[in-house]
């Protein structure tokens, strides 16, 4: 039969009003008290050690930051690197095509932070050309610590390479390479096979179906 701390002191205090002697009654109840709350705390800890730690360097974008950040956390969140080969695999074929105008070293690629529509903080990651890559980190902290929204930030090989689909998705994002036709050139002397800035996505496009873009002034030069 098994008797509940509770049990057991109603047993100590009826045993008391009998006038009987209780010293061991009392251990008893306080090695079960003590046992219980034992077993409380194995079980608490057994479930924090089955909660999954996440890396926010390398988990999918659009993931929720489910922690407070200090400065030095989001120092490590917002980096640029060479582009690592993994993410070279999603992007080859698709947003970057083998081309006498950019090459792989020539771009970066970023991990950021964003303020999502609903309102939580995202791990975002994004390619640029290297000549603007910290100017961007700059620009998205500091949208980041005014909580300007950003929907989503996908690599534009999400879509498929597809500008349509990812503005429609409201996507934000930079790097995309193809090369214009002349009626899709906005400057008729940036056609020859040559690209303009936005060829060579030096312009992020946050928000693509509801912004238009606030950065080109700063990095269309």
């Amino acid at each position: 039969m098994v008797i509940s701390a509770a049990g057991m002191a109603i047993c100590l205090l009826c045993g008391g009003c009998a006038g009987q002697d209780t010293p061991d009654t009392e251990q008893n109840i306080g090695n079960a008290i003590t046992s219980e709350q034992e077993g409380m705390d194995d079980e608490s800890a057994a479930a924090d050690s089955d909660s999954p730690t996440v890396d926010y360097g390398i988990c999918p974008s659009g993931t929720i930051v489910d922690k407070t950040l200090t400065e030095a956390d989001m120092d490590g969140l917002f980096t640029a690197e060479a582009v690592p080969d993994e993410i070279f695999d999603r992007i080859n074929g698709v947003s970057y095509v083998e081309n006498e105008n950019i090459g792989r070293d020539d771009l970066r690629y970023l991990r950021l932070l964003y303020c999502g529509f609903d309102g939580e903080t995202h791990v975002g990651e994004m390619i640029t050309n290297a000549a603007i890559a910290d100017e961007v980190l700059e620009i998205f902290r500091e949208l980041y610590e005014n909580d300007y929204p950003i929907e989503k930030m996908l690599l534009i090989d999400e879509y498929g390479g597809d500008d349509d689909l990812a503005v429609a998705d409201n996507n934000t994002s930079c790097f995309n390479y193809r090369v214009p036709t002349p009626a899709q050139c906005l400057y008729p002397t940036s056609w020859r096979g040559e690209q303009s800035n936005r060829g060579h996505r030096r312009v992020p496009d946050p928000n693509g179906r509801r912004d238009r873009c606030p950065f080109e002034s700063r990095t269309n030069r």
